[in-house]
């Protein structure tokens, strides 16, 4: 098919021993049927058998560095340096795009190209590749990330290219410097919140945002906002209300499979979500 729209997609993707998933992720790329990507794979001198995986993909988009660094945004902001795209897309070695997603992001952007950044839906997937959660895009609130948690998953963000030279990945933080990039985001630049799904997330991954030291650091970034007990109750419930306003829970369907979200599409705004339950025969 034919490029539309002059957009260059540069895929960065940080990696350390993912010899089980990094296969999956670049074929999910190299597939794609929107041609203009590159794929930046920065890895942190694997000991298993990631790079030999990584080399047997012979496509001249994909480039590969091979080197120590200090963490996932560290690397992150070394493949961002390296990019030589218009829009940035961060994919971790467990996540993958959907079928057609780069195509569903350039009709998006066409439509809508006054955004500096295009937020869209995750499909959480199992080893199966069976959905087993939905999270959709929703506007986000700079307070509800700092007292909470940063609710987009990070496989469904397009950056355009240009905002990395105000903004990087602070490498201080080891497991949330996404969710202060993002409140920054908020500050300076222009956001769309699609209801498209372009990305699977695999559940049995790591997920940094599980470990113990992702727990230190969120309350190190609730300080900033002075965080009490108080506080945290004054807004569990409001921030619960505008998550069910804007129909962005957690869904937990049955295991219907995967082509069922190619569309993507699809939403159903209801009360009863408030379970975080929904049930895809009624559809």
């Amino acid at each position: 098919m034919d490029n539309h729209g002059n957009f260059k997609f540069s895929i960065v993707t940080p990696v350390f021993n993912g010899e089980t998933v990094i296969g999956d992720l670049m074929h999910s790329i190299v597939s794609q049927d929107y041609l203009d990507w590159e794929l930046i794979i920065q890895d942190g001198k694997s000991n298993d058998k990631t790079l030999e995986i990584i080399n047997s993909f012979s496509d001249h988009r994909i480039k590969v560095l091979s080197e120590e660094d200090e963490g996932m945004y560290d690397a992150l902001n070394k493949g961002i340096s390296r990019t030589s795209g218009n829009f940035i897309i961060h994919l971790n070695c467990d996540e993958q795009l959907m079928e057609g997603a780069l195509r569903k992001i350039v009709d998006e952007i066409n439509s809508k190209p006054q955004y500096d950044v295009y937020c869209f839906g995750v499909l959480i997937i199992d080893k199966n590749r069976e959905p087993r959660v939905f999270r959709s895009a929703y506007p986000q609130i700079s307070l509800f990330i700092k007292l909470y948690n940063f609710d987009i998953l990070t496989a469904g963000i397009v950056y355009r290219k240009d905002i990395f030279k105000k903004l990087v990945f602070d490498t201080e933080y080891k497991t949330v410097s996404d969710a202060l990039f993002f409140i920054e985001l908020l500050k300076y630049f222009e956001i769309f919140y699609s209801k498209k799904y372009i990305s699977l997330f695999l559940i049995e991954g790591k997920n940094l945002s599980l470990a113990s030291k992702a727990v230190v650091e969120r309350v190190r970034i609730k300080k900033t906002v002075f965080l009490s007990w108080l506080t945290y109750f004054l807004f569990y419930i409001p921030r619960k209300i505008y998550k069910i306003y804007n129909n962005c829970h957690i869904y937990k369907g049955p295991r219907n499979t995967i082509e069922l979200f190619y569309e993507g599409e699809k939403v159903k705004k209801n009360f009863r979500h408030i379970s975080y339950r929904l049930n895809w025969d009624r559809f």
